[in-house]
């Protein structure tokens, strides 16, 4: 059989990582502040400065870009764990039971800030800016 020589990886993937990375450092530094703070400028500014990077150049949407990619960075927390399990030879319940699982260990460290970001998230001006959470 042969292999397929790997595919380049563009500029904009190249950036997307780099951006993704950035952001990922700026929400776990903003974390631990969630419970005391909210979800509110006040703590976008303080991880920006824990991080060194503008808050305003990762989340050019504010917030409820930023409550996006809580949920994006926990989705891909899920599936790195599901990775590592034998998926294929599961049944169909013992899968969906692993996904969850996978999902709220992945959270349970965050409770307050995922309290929070549904709090924040049933607000109207943020409600219309973020469907996908629905």
């Amino acid at each position: 059989m042969t292999t397929m020589p790997a595919k380049p990886r563009s500029k904009t993937t190249t950036e997307n990582d780099t951006l993704t990375s950035q952001r990922d450092r700026w929400l776990l530094a903003a974390l631990p502040d969630v419970p005391f703070d909210g979800w509110t400028a006040a703590l976008m500014t303080r991880a920006a400065d824990k991080t060194g990077v503008d808050a305003a150049t990762l989340f050019p949407r504010g917030l409820p870009q930023a409550l996006d990619h809580f949920a994006d960075w926990a989705d891909r927390a899920m599936l790195a764990h599901l990775a590592t399990l034998d998926l294929k030879n599961m049944r169909v319940r013992d899968r969906i039971a692993a996904g969850v699982m996978a999902r709220l260990e992945t959270l349970a460290p965050h409770k307050q800030a995922v309290n929070a970001a549904m709090a924040q998230g049933l607000r109207p001006r943020v409600l219309a800016a973020r469907p996908r959470w629905l």
